[in-house]
């Protein structure tokens, strides 16, 4: 028997010719070619690298970055197969509202307000359930734009720290917490805290009491962690004793923590409601009814809760949480103290005053 060696002809045999190299037959591009090749392989850099824009007439549902994650999008019954659009904020969930024409599409207050007033929306077919609280002042009944998930903004603290649990904004203030406060990097939420602090509206527009807020403001921003990531990080590591959180925050750092230590509560000078809300655009159809209707189930706001960390702003799904959400202290809230809740809706000027303040303060980021 021959055993044949691989990559060796026994002997005799003809040896196969030896193909032609394959760049042998290819011709150099002439010196007219060479921009254009150069222009196409600069195309698709590009594309590679800017982010994937949602296609108009091509998204099924609009929603926060948290809930688009396809097996995520499958357990809140979404179709398979078709685009689901995520925003980051306000402003680019109203973006893509306009864009893309959703089927359905979950938006933050801010959005939600501003697409309620230029007549984007559609009635919804169910009638709300949610609190009364969290809804728009333009929507009284939640015909438009429905609360469907909620979380609020206060104090955020380490339940481990000898210092007794936060009551007060003012506490962020006091020397025991220098060097260990965080704050977001969202001026929409420091600036309306700190003007209630001051006694003043959460939506305070005016040029001077939001330079005297500023100016208050700065006073810790020097010393606080700020635009930590993610948002809740302090609270699980111990860096921070004294911030402020969302209440998800707290939710999340426990379940990332070892040792859970992150508790949240709502300060007696205020606290910011975080609602949001569930809407069918004008143009969206049957389709965008069906989808609605599928999404107010109980088990699906309750699924959707528990991706966010949030609450469901439906009663009836309260009752299907997973125990850390059951347990938040917004679970058991009584109305009485929800209604102390400020729902914030800043107007154009305000919302550029805050944000040249927050530019101005240039808070140190990690």
């Amino acid at each position: 028997m021959v055993v044949e060696r691989q990559n060796e002809p026994l002997p005799g045999r003809d040896r196969p010719a030896r193909p032609t190299p394959v760049t042998s037959r290819l011709r150099e591009p002439s010196l007219r070619q060479r921009p254009l090749l150069g222009l196409v392989s600069a195309c698709l850099l590009l594309c590679l690298l800017l982010p994937a824009r949602p296609i108009l007439g091509q998204t099924t549902a609009l929603l926060p970055r948290g809930l688009t994650a396809p097996e995520t999008a499958a357990a809140l019954g979404l179709p398979a197969g078709r685009r689901v659009a995520a925003w980051r904020d306000a402003d680019e969930a109203l973006q893509f509202l306009r864009e893309t024409r959703p089927a359905v599409a979950v938006l933050p207050a801010r959005a939600a307000s501003e697409a309620l007033a230029a007549g984007l929306l559609a009635p919804l077919a169910q009638a709300s359930d949610s609190p009364a609280a969290l809804r728009l002042p333009a929507d009284p009944e939640a015909r438009l734009a429905r609360p469907w998930l909620w979380s609020a903004t206060g104090l955020g603290h380490d339940a481990y720290t000898p210092l007794p649990a936060p009551v007060s904004l003012k506490q962020l203030w006091m020397p025991a917490f220098a060097g260990r406060s965080a704050l977001p990097d969202d001026p929409e939420r420091v600036l309306p805290l700190t003007l209630l602090l001051l006694g003043w509206d959460a939506a305070e527009g005016d040029a001077a009491k939001v330079g005297q807020a500023c100016a208050f403001l700065g006073r810790i921003t020097r010393g606080a962690r700020t635009g930590a990531a993610p948002s809740w990080l302090p609270l699980a590591d111990g860096s921070a004793a004294l911030g402020i959180f969302d209440a998800d925050d707290a939710v999340l750092a426990n379940r990332d923590a070892a040792l859970p230590r992150a508790a949240f509560a709502l300060p007696e000078d205020g606290f910011l409601l975080q609602p949001l809300f569930l809407a069918v655009p004008k143009d969206a159809g049957a389709e965008g009814q069906t989808l609605a209707a599928s999404l107010l189930a109980p088990k699906v706001q309750a699924t959707a809760a528990d991706r966010l960390a949030v609450l469901p702003a439906d009663p009836a799904a309260l009752a299907l949480l997973p125990q850390d959400l059951a347990a938040s202290p917004l679970a058991v809230l009584p109305p009485e103290t929800l209604g102390k809740g400020r729902l914030v809706l800043p107007s154009p000027q305000a919302l550029a005053a805050w944000r040249a303040c927050w530019k101005g303060l240039a808070p140190k980021r990690p």
